[in-house]
């Protein structure tokens, strides 16, 4: 046995650099290597990568890594380039034909021991040929917990890997997550059609992670409080909005508040170079804090990120974990600050009624399938315009085919980069419509479940570390000297932590200094409220739809902020006068995509030939989809055709 450890280090120390593992990953390792499927369930920082880049590199053929975020799979082919490892190699809907037919070659010639993909890619007829023509040594599924519909991030591509696995051969199973509860890791197991396998948990508790919550009663009191404990962090620290809009307002009103500072902000309305820019330079220690939505930080391996903070009530415990707990990964004592307010459900409950299916969209995707598909049933088509079809978007549409697939309704025959073709049973796709939905309105209820028990333990009067652990089924058999705002209320008292007290501070005067542009209280001594922003403003006219401030409104149309062109766009549409379209139309030349979307969906609302013109021309230029696809709907109702 000593004999085969100094096997494992040799290569461990030639490859890598470590001297030793840590835990949990050499017996995972081991197992690998002895063609057992292993079930990893590692905290966040644990090391989970290793575990399969090693064995990896001693196996004889291929490993294939299913990971759902392009971004993850770039680190961390070039964190294997940095170690001088240069046989892995990735593939996404992002490179050009030339370079994916190069690497699939390279595949094909045994040029690579590591290849990571997207789940996505097990649709490909070409590529699960070429997993049948070379030999893969191990099936590797990140994020496993995506293939369970009980999970808190569930992908219905997830849902191929079992079926894929068995027409590879059953080679040996690396499944790996953070955040799984007892009943995720067995479905994980049954979707993976996998019998017997090896379990490793190595616990869920983060020692060095102080959990502290706050409720604030308003918006702006969160926004102080989050002021108040970033002055007092030293060291690199996320904060997490809600939603995009607010994340870009807070960075706004951080860099005013802490100037000098490098802060930037992250959501997926981003381009892909911002979103890379803003990562490198958090990565690179260039930027201290970066305001983000929960699109920022799966696959952030930063071990000195001292503070992360919610601005919002999570989604999920395991969201608010997976997020949390990628503060200290190098062991050193970080703080997760949660600043909530009990209003802050309503934004989870939006998201959550607008990502599922409905039934007009149900129709919709059907007739449009059924018209266009051949007397056999097959139909082909192009999943980008499928997308585009009424009231579905990626993430609806995926559902629809899975929960089709499910009923055996469907089958997909192919699904090659962004051509689709799918075999219907038309006939059983309209008997079983209640089967969908009713499945469709579990998973919802399911969610919303997950919401509820995030609110459970901020009403909780216990140990939040032990409410979060409990939660995944794991005791606590040590409680930190730090542990939570409830075992030490001092944690909420201690300034350089959390104080949030205004008393020490004259801020009517400090934050007149910051925000010279702004209308603020400067009564000393008085309670602070922070004056509403221009984009708040035009927020609260448009839900009062006072037609008499549209002046108002079109004066913000050219604020510098986008926020604040976003929102007058959207308060001049709820008002929905003919007077607005000649100070919209401009909008859809913005620079910003948002606003050129926020700007059609004014128009929409305002029944005026006018805009036919303008909107004809923004679609010849018009790069992003969701643009385009606005366009093109508002076009045809008015009964215009569009090419």
């Amino acid at each position: 046995m000593q004999e085969l450890e100094l096997d494992l280090r040799e290569p461990l120390k030639r490859y890598f650099g470590f001297d030793s593992f840590r835990g949990g990953q050499e017996q995972i390792i081991r197992a690998l290597l002895d063609g057992e499927h292993v079930l990893g369930i590692m905290t966040t920082g644990a090391g989970k990568s290793l575990c399969y880049q090693l064995p990896a590199l001693l196996l004889p053929g291929v490993t294939l890594v299913i990971s759902p975020l392009v971004a993850l799979m770039h680190d961390q082919v070039e964190a294997l380039y940095r170690r001088g490892i240069d046989e892995a190699t990735y593939l996404n809907s992002l490179l050009s034909p030339q370079e994916l037919k190069n690497r699939l070659a390279g595949i094909r010639h045994g040029a690579f021991k590591l290849v990571y993909i997207a789940p996505e890619r097990l649709r490909s007829q070409e590529f699960l040929q070429l997993l049948q023509e070379i030999p893969v040594s191990m099936l590797v599924v990140d994020e496993a917990h995506c293939i369970s519909e009980w999970g808190h991030d569930f992908r219905t591509d997830y849902l191929q890997i079992g079926a894929v696995r068995e027409k590879i051969g059953h080679v040996p199973v690396l499944a790996l997550t953070a955040t799984a509860t007892p009943e995720v890791q067995e479905d994980i197991l049954i979707q993976l059609r996998i019998l017997n396998c090896r379990k490793f948990v190595t616990g869920f508790d983060r020692p060095n992670l102080a959990l502290v919550f706050r409720r604030e009663e308003t918006k702006e009191a969160k926004y102080r409080a989050a002021f108040s404990f970033l002055q007092k962090q030293d060291g690199a620290g996320i904060v997490y909005a809600p939603s995009r809009n607010e994340c870009e307002e807070v960075a706004r009103y951080l860099r005013m508040a802490l100037p000098g500072e490098p802060i930037a902000f992250y959501h997926a309305g981003l381009r892909p170079e911002e979103r890379r820019a803003v990562q490198d330079g958090f990565m690179s220690g260039h930027v201290r804090i970066v305001v983000a939505t929960n699109a920022f930080g799966m696959g952030i391996d930063k071990p000195d990120i001292r503070f992360v903070v919610h601005l919002h009530v999570p989604a999920s415990v395991e969201g608010y974990y997976q997020e949390a707990g990628r503060a200290g990964r190098d062991g050193l004592p970080s703080v997760c600050m949660t600043i909530y307010n009990e209003q802050d459900r309503a934004i989870h409950h939006y998201f959550l009624k607008r990502e599922f299916p409905t039934e007009q969209e149900y129709d919709t995707a059907f007739e449009l399938m059924r018209l266009h598909s051949s007397e056999g049933g097959v139909f082909r088509g192009s999943w980008r315009e499928m997308t585009r079809w009424p009231g579905l978007d990626d993430d609806r549409l995926s559902l629809l085919v899975h929960q089709w697939e499910n009923i055996g309704a469907m089958e997909v025959l192919d699904l090659t980069g962004d051509a689709v073709i799918l075999r219907l049973d038309v006939e059983r796709m309209r008997s079983r419509k209640s089967d969908v939905l009713q499945a469709i309105e579990r998973l919802k209820l399911r969610r919303f479940g997950k919401l509820n028990r995030v609110v459970d333990l901020l009403h909780s009067p216990l140990c939040r570390r032990e409410g979060v652990l409990g939660y995944f089924g794991q005791a606590l058999t040590e409680r930190p000297r730090v542990c939570c705002d409830i075992c030490n209320p001092e944690l909420s008292k201690n300034p350089t932590l959390v104080d949030v007290t205004l008393a020490s501070l004259n801020w009517g005067r400090v934050l007149m200094d910051l925000f010279p542009e702004e209308k603020l209280d400067p009564r000393i001594g008085e309670p602070l409220r922070l004056a509403m922003t221009a984009g708040e403003e035009a927020y609260r006219v448009g839900q009062q739809g006072k037609a008499d401030e549209l002046p108002r409104l079109y004066e913000m149309l050219n604020s510098p902020s986008v926020t604040t062109r976003r929102m007058a766009c959207s308060a001049i549409g709820k008002i929905g006068r003919a007077e607005s379209v000649p100070y919209l139309v401009p909008r859809l030349e913005d620079t910003n995509p948002q606003v050129r979307q926020y700007a059609l969906k004014a128009l929409a609302k305002i029944d005026d030939r006018r805009w036919i013109g303008p909107v004809r021309e923004l679609l010849r230029r018009e790069d992003k989809e969701y643009n385009v696809r606005q366009a093109k709907q508002m076009l045809e109702q008015m009964g215009e055709r569009v090419e």
